[in-house]
């Protein structure tokens, strides 16, 4: 019997895919954030900009092939 991992590569691309919508739907709300939750928009910018940084070291580290 031969190992076939295509649900495991379909379920990787829904990841990455609901990822980049999360991503990317957040700053959409930034004037929401600041005025609902008075929350300054520096500090919604450096909680987006961390969140990025942290997303592109994990996709860097995941792109490696660890064994």
């Amino acid at each position: 019997m031969e190992k076939s991992f295509k649900k495991t590569i379909t379920a990787c691309f829904i990841g990455y895919v609901v990822q980049a919508v999360v991503n990317t739907f957040v700053p959409l709300l930034f004037l929401t954030f600041n005025t609902v939750y008075c929350i300054p928009l520096s500090k919604i910018t450096l909680l987006i900009t961390v969140n990025f940084v942290l997303q592109l070291l994990i996709d860097m580290a995941a792109a490696f092939r660890w064994e």
